[in-house]
Formats: structure tokens, C-alpha cells, sequence
């Protein structure tokens, strides 16, 4: 069911009615077939990190909300629903956009797709800017101690396009591992491609192999564990150059 917003625009408000391919995402969309965007992202926290993870991407979320404008609008709908809806300038709440979910100690991937499974087919609210971050607390930690956060984003796809996704996935300090969920998986290794991140999944959450390299970007480290890219690291190969 929509909702029709309530609050009055004043004069200096700015509205941006939706196209139709943007207004046709909202009116399909249903819980059987969301039309926002999620992204399943694995964080390793550097060593020492003090402080909550929610608290630090609150923080950091809110700062960026002056060059994030798909951030910070939400929905106008037309009377009678004669036109289609408009974006109206809002104020998210860090606190009902970005919330966190604490998994049993010690959780792995399996526990974190089955929470993600139930995540997905919930429809975001629409008096409300069209996105929000879970955070997930409780995954075990890395083979070197080191702990892990989980992040699943939601971005409506009326709100942003794939550039705008990818955008804001990179806006992060981190980078260790990435998922993408889509039917297009053509798509969806094309965006790969253009995450800053170590590794990227596509309709697979983070995973962890023998013989997959493994190791992050950014803040979350340098070079590679496991698989042939891991066992370079400790041999010593000859150059013989002529020129």
C-alpha cells in the first residue's frame, strides 16, 4: 500500500518527479520481487580497532550525506496518484537507517546468508529515505584473530543506478570482501569489476577456499593468502632481462 507523506512543501523546497523506468520500480515491486538493491559486504577490522563498528559508520555515513543526495530524499506521492511520485528533500535517521543485528557468537557464513535470506524480501519503508545498512555483529574472527562485521545494504533501485551503487559501496575505508545479488550475472560481474574491494561474489556471500586467493584492499590489507596468487608470496622468482 503507499502512503502519502505528510508534510507540507514550502517554497523553497525542491522536488524531482520520478521518470517512468524509476516510478515502474516502485509500482512492480512486491515482496516476492524487491526492487532495491542489496549487497552483502564482509569487513576485517584492523588490528586494535576500538570502538563499535555502528557507531563509526554513523558517523562516517552522516558525513558524507552533504555529497550523497540518493541519501536524503524520500518520496512524494501525487494526489490520487495521477502522476507519478516525486523525491522531496528529507533528514534520514542514522538510527532507523542504519541498525544492527547481533548473530550468535562465533557465526559464520551459513548463519549470516540464512539472516540475509530473511532480510531480502523485506520492502523498505517508503515515508522514509529508500535505503538502510545492516550491520551484523557476532561473526568469527579471521584466522588471525582479527575481527569481522558483516554489512548488508538496501538501496531502492527508483533511488539510485548501478554507478550510484557502486559509488557508495566504495565509499569506504575498508575492502576485504563484497556480494552482489542479481538475476543479471553479466551485470553483476561488470559492477564487480568496479568495487574497490579484495573479493566479490556474485549471488554468493563471502566464502573462503584453498584454492580462492584471499585478502582485502584498503584499510583491510595487502596481498594474498591461499591459491597460487598466496604461494608466490614466499618464492623468490628470477629475472633474466635483454635488452
Amino acid at each position: 500500500m503507499q502512503t502519502q507523506a505528510r508534510f507540507s512543501l514550502g517554497a523553497k523546497a525542491r522536488v524531482k518527479q520520478l521518470s517512468g523506468l524509476d516510478a515502474t520500480f516502485l509500482y512492480l515491486e512486491t515482496p516476492e520481487m524487491p526492487m532495491h538493491v542489496g549487497a552483502l559486504h564482509v569487513f576485517e577490522l584492523p588490528a586494535g580497532y576500538k570502538g563499535k563498528f555502528i557507531t563509526a559508520l554513523r558517523k562516517h555515513m552522516t558525513s558524507r550525506l552533504p555529497v550523497a543526495p540518493v541519501l536524503r530524499r524520500r518520496l512524494w506521492w501525487m494526489p490520487l496518484n495521477l502522476a507519478n511520485p516525486a523525491w522531496v528533500d528529507a533528514d534520514p535517521d542514522m538510527r532507523q537507517h542504519i541498525v544492527e543485528i547481533t548473530l550468535p557468537k562465533g557465526s559464520g557464513v551459513s548463519e549470516l546468508e540464512a539472516q540475509v535470506s530473511r532480510l531480502h524480501p523485506v520492502l523498505l519503508d517508503r515515508t522514509r529515505p529508500l535505503w538502510k545498512f545492516h550491520v551484523f555483529e557476532g561473526l568469527g574472527p579471521t584466522l588471525e584473530g582479527r575481527k569481522r562485521v558483516g554489512l548488508y545494504t538496501q538501496l531502492h533501485h527508483a533511488a539510485v543506478d548501478g554507478q550510484a551503487a557502486v559509488a557508495l559501496a566504495n565509499d569506504s575505508p575498508f575492502g576485504l570482501g563484497g556480494s552482489i545479488f542479481t538475476s543479471d550475472t553479466e551485470r553483476g560481474q561488470r559492477v564487480a569489476r568496479a568495487m574497490d574491494t579484495g573479493m566479490v561474489f556474485v549471488n554468493s556471500a563471502a566464502v573462503s577456499s584453498p584454492e580462492l586467493p584471499f585478502g582485502g584492499v584498503k584499510n583491510s590489507g595487502y596481498g594474498r593468502e591461499l591459491s597460487a596468487a598466496g604461494i608466490l608470496e614466499f618464492v623468490n622468482r628470477k629475472l633474466i632481462l635483454v635488452a
